[in-house]
């Protein structure tokens, strides 16, 4: 999996509130519990095909995010 240009992964893994796995990509300079992350596998327990960046402190029209941080941890060598 290739890094997105001008990011730096901290190895923490996070649940989403999708049940989406992701890897901090970016912490927030204001707010440690909104990062911008990675998604690496889906809802569903599949591995994305293409990662895909997003940013956890951007809100809908409602005002909530659709991927919310609900668990992390940090990612260890070969338990993954």
């Amino acid at each position: 999996m290739g890094q997105p240009e001008g990011t730096t992964f901290n190895r923490t893994l996070v649940r989403l509130n999708t049940e989406e796995l992701a890897v901090v990509t970016k912490t927030h300079p204001e707010d440690p519990f909104l990062p911008q992350v990675t998604l690496i596998i889906g809802p569903k327990g599949e591995k994305l095909e293409t990662p895909l960046l997003t940013n956890t402190w951007e809100r809908d029209a409602r005002g909530v995010s659709p991927h919310a941080v609900i668990e992390g941890g940090r990612w260890r060598e070969g338990r993954h």
